[in-house]
């Protein structure tokens, strides 16, 4: 009779704390419609060129935007009990177009959503997306990552506490200007110091000085161009084949197909614990789309055949265009920089839909002609996977995880199969 209690009150206890995983069950957030609502805001922002030099107003204008969501996003936080702060981060720095040399002013912005675990305990993830564009490019695009990082935050501090999930490692935003590397795209001049540079010397090393471990940076870097159709991905010229020689074979497995998101990191012991819980994520924001519990659909459902497929980079790879593609990011601002946390370097990935190496709309395009069913339920895909990402994150949390609830669901079980067996 005991075992049979026992079975009874385990089961029940598996399939409570199921119900009340974030990870198991589907919400009523929409991440489509927040994405449409705010790259449709009234201004336009999205719409323009914001390059230091040909469109400085128009990244001013960008930066206002961002500053007012922030504290829009601050407030909302503390009415559903948790604690953000803002920080601005302004600097100063050099940076060359064509023949010319100009010193800008940059400003990063950067929003804390703190975990309930006291500094010593913290270990913090961060994502980060720059607002700025180069010349000619698609701008809609390049500001994907920044809706992304506004969505996620209104949907963690939405869901959470609905859920009873307790937060307990700080979760870092940041919004960074003067991402030079796409500006030598163009011109092929010398480098200078990023926004993200900025950012990983000064700001995160502080931030991180009395803090337990920094389990690394997520850079969004457009996210927002699908094309299932083949060939539509461009590999020619390119070197992807040298460089890159796996995800080539899969690219060619499926016939040069844009369906997926880029993973890009490098293989050594700081990257690959975080690109396996992206892919770990990315996976499993495609099987719970429906509440578990019986509830209505998830919103963010979709049937989109997106994939997930990494690009490595190893030791003394073949260096090709391709390489020096993906390094045009914020992500290689932080492999190179040395920082006084304990390590020589952060972990940091990037997330991308590989930009012009795709085909789509990529110069002059509008809000409208990009906000396609596609290309939404594309970014939501990986705006879930984020959100999924930074749920696992937390160690010792007040809910358990879905794992936990399943092994105490199957103990349950099987303590229920062997009474009935003997008795």
């Amino acid at each position: 009779m005991k075992c049979y209690v026992l079975g009874l009150l385990l089961t029940v206890l598996g399939t409570s704390l199921a119900a009340s995983d974030p990870l198991m069950v589907g919400g009523s957030y929409s991440t489509t419609d927040n994405i449409k609502r705010i790259f449709k805001d009234r201004d336009g922002n999205f719409d323009k060129i914001r390059h230091p030099t040909t469109g400085a107003k128009a990244r001013a204008d960008m930066l206002t935007f961002i500053q007012n969501k922030v504290e829009m996003l601050q407030l909302l936080a503390k009415q559903k009990g948790f604690h953000a702060a803002n920080y601005t981060q302004q600097f100063t720095t050099d940076i060359q177009v064509s023949y010319d040399h100009k010193t800008v002013n940059g400003t990063n912005v950067i929003l804390v959503l703190h975990g309930t675990a006291n500094n010593t305990e913290d270990e913090p993830v961060m994502l980060l997306a720059n607002y700025d564009t180069a010349r000619n490019t698609n701008a809609v695009n390049e500001g994907s990552g920044v809706v992304a990082l506004l969505t996620l935050f209104e949907s963690l501090v939405q869901d959470l506490p609905a859920k009873n999930f307790e937060l307990k490692s700080s979760v870092i935003f940041a919004f960074t200007d003067v991402a030079h590397k796409k500006y030598d795209e163009e011109t092929g001049t010398p480098r200078g110091e990023t926004g993200a540079h900025k950012l990983g010397s000064e700001w995160l090393r502080i931030f991180m000085s009395d803090r337990k471990h920094f389990r690394g940076a997520v850079v969004l870097d457009n996210l927002l161009n699908y094309n299932s159709t083949g060939r539509s991905q461009l590999v020619q010229d390119t070197g992807i084949d040298k460089s890159f020689s796996t995800s080539y074979t899969k690219l060619a497995e499926n016939a040069f197909s844009g369906d997926f998101v880029a993973l890009v990191h490098r293989n050594d012991d700081m990257d690959n614990p975080l690109a396996n819980a992206i892919e770990e994520a990315w996976n499993r924001s495609s099987h719970h789309h429906k509440d578990k519990t019986g509830g209505q659909q998830d919103s963010n459902s979709t049937q989109l055949d997106a994939k997930l497929l990494r690009f490595t980079f190893n030791k003394n790879m073949f260096v090709s265009p391709s390489v020096n593609h993906f390094l045009n990011s914020e992500q290689s601002a932080l492999w190179n920089e040395h920082a006084s946390i304990g390590q020589t370097q952060y972990p940091a990935i990037t997330l991308t839909d590989t930009r012009n190496l795709r085909a789509g709309c990529r110069q002059m395009c509008n809000v409208s002609a990009m906000l396609t069913d596609e290309n939404l339920q594309f970014m939501a895909r990986t705006v879930k996977t984020l959100k999924h990402f930074i749920i696992q994150n937390q160690t010792d949390s007040g809910a358990f995880s879905s794992l936990q609830s399943s092994v105490i669901f199957l103990v349950g079980s099987a303590i229920f199969a062997i009474y009935n067996g003997r008795y």
